[in-house]
């Protein structure tokens, strides 16, 4: 009787402790995968924005200060117009988040991936607009809030010349300058290559379950990089855009024709084949991580590409309208049209000089799709991307924020907001909203605790050569852009 007491007692023991067991581990799981899952995803990305988003920072300085920043006055009233209700609301979802009052990582994989398409953009933006309208490209219009060029003064000399010493003089600067801004151009190529180099010998290191995942590598990311880049072009070739740069800029050959115009479809490829590399290592390291990488890597893609089209049938709507008699304010024949389209449509005026053909408008939403929210983004990016590395920062999180605010600030916005400033419809008071909304964009933005060792997240040290390749990118990377 006492045997069968305790045989029963036994078998009762082990039918109630799996339950229990299983009911406490799944919990203990679930909780552990959502804090691991989103934890993981942060360290990605703050790995890559140190390594590939402090020289485009860099290139920003670099653009202003030799060009005058009229390429960035678009940019910058994208961001403030329209990036800031998506910042705003990044900001709102991440501080819930961080509360664990609602999962919207484990409901949609393209929670997080918002963040990381806006890496992706900003490689995307950089590439076109720092080579195609600041390399290849001579500001000759006689613009006030732009720049006065030195081919200025040698086309004025010129032009003081008669006959075929006119044509020559002429043909030779317009040559020494093409010249000048394919040498430019190559060495634009530095940082993007040494990137490629770290980032593919990392993922050789880490080549752990990698072998499979270099398929979807070519596949999904390099293969859309270059067509984005292949799209952009045509866009180019269809709207009228090509005519305006014509008189605007110095361009006696074809654009469709010109090497550099190829080549940002190459630089493109590089680009994303240096982002999936260090994408697929740390899928390596994590397992079966690399699933969600590349569901956001196609989803994001494919959002970009839809909401270029969908914006651009939204501007054509209320452009319409326009042309049909609604007209707002009267503009300058100064005024480049190609540069008062994009600044138009972004400060929420439509005011158009003239009608624009409809690629253009593909041409330019395709563009500005992509810079949403992009500039305050990548500096929030890089300066908690810093703090998650340097254990010794996190003591004093708000101070480094607001160091690096400063001197991003000094750096690069400075310099835009004074240009922007020439403007006769913005005043002063722009200056202070670009300060005070960089800062509160510094003090609010967080990643997961990102504060968390990244050894821990790991689950491992790594090897000695991935800890150097980490360290010393963004070092070379920097370097490189400086000179």
């Amino acid at each position: 009787m006492e045997s069968s007491r305790v045989v029963g007692l036994v078998s009762h023991d082990n039918v109630r402790r799996p339950e229990s067991e299983t009911t406490h581990k799944k919990k203990k799981k679930s909780t552990y995968q959502f804090y691991y899952w989103s934890s993981r995803r942060t360290s990605l990305q703050c790995y890559i924005t140190i390594t590939l988003g402090l020289p485009n920072l860099l290139q920003f300085t670099s653009a202003v200060e030799h060009y005058g920043g009229v390429i960035w006055i678009p940019y910058m009233l994208c961001i403030v117009m329209i990036g800031l209700p998506l910042v705003i609301a990044e900001l709102a979802l991440t501080h819930y988040i961080n509360k664990e009052m609602i999962q919207a990582y484990e409901m949609s994989p393209l929670g997080l991936g918002v963040f990381i398409n806006s890496l992706f953009a900003t490689f995307c933006l950089t590439s076109f607009i720092h080579l195609f309208m600041v390399n290849s490209l001579s500001v000759t219009c006689e613009m006030e809030w732009g720049p006065q060029h030195n081919m200025d003064t040698i086309k004025s000399e010129c032009l003081q010349l008669n006959g075929s010493a006119k044509d020559y003089c002429l043909s030779a600067a317009i040559q020494e300058r093409q010249e000048a801004n394919h040498m430019q151009f190559q060495n634009e190529w530095i940082p993007y290559v040494i990137s490629t180099i770290l980032s593919f010998c990392t993922f050789m290191v880490n080549r752990k379950g990698a072998a499979s995942l270099q398929k979807y590598t070519i596949i999904l990311v390099v293969v859309p990089y270059f067509c984005s880049g292949i799209l952009l072009i045509l866009l180019i070739t269809l709207s009228d855009a090509t005519n305006v740069m014509r008189r605007c800029f110095i361009v006696d050959w074809p654009l469709i024709t010109d090497p550099v115009i190829w080549s940002i479809c190459f630089q493109r490829a590089i680009n994303g084949f240096s982002i999936a590399n260090l994408g697929l290592t740390f899928a390596s390291i994590h397992g079966d991580f690399h699933n969600d990488i590349m569901v956001d890597v196609v989803l994001c893609f494919l959002t970009q590409l839809l909401g270029t089209f969908i914006f651009s049938f939204i501007i054509l709507g209320l452009t319409g309208v326009y042309n049909r008699g609604l007209k707002v304010l009267p503009l300058s024949e100064d005024f480049p049209d190609f540069m008062t389209l994009c600044y138009w449509l972004l400060h929420g005026l439509l005011t158009l000089p003239q009608p624009v053909g409809l690629w253009t408008f593909f041409f330019v939403t395709a563009i500005m799709v992509i810079a949403f929210g992009e500039l305050c983004f990548m500096f929030a990016a890089v300066c908690d991307a810093v703090i998650s590395l340097i254990p010794k920062l996190r003591n004093n999180t708000f101070s480094v924020k607001l160091f690096f605010a400063l001197a991003f600030y000094l750096m690069g916005i400075g310099m835009i907001s004074v240009s922007i400033m020439r403007l006769p419809s913005l005043d002063s008071s722009f200056v202070t909203i670009a300060l005070l909304y960089s800062l509160t964009v510094f003090w609010v933005y967080n990643y997961q605790r990102v504060c968390a060792d990244y050894q821990f997240l790991m689950g491992y040290k790594p090897s000695v050569f991935l800890q150097f390749s980490w360290a010393i990118s963004p070092l070379l990377l920097t370097v490189s852009c400086s000179v």
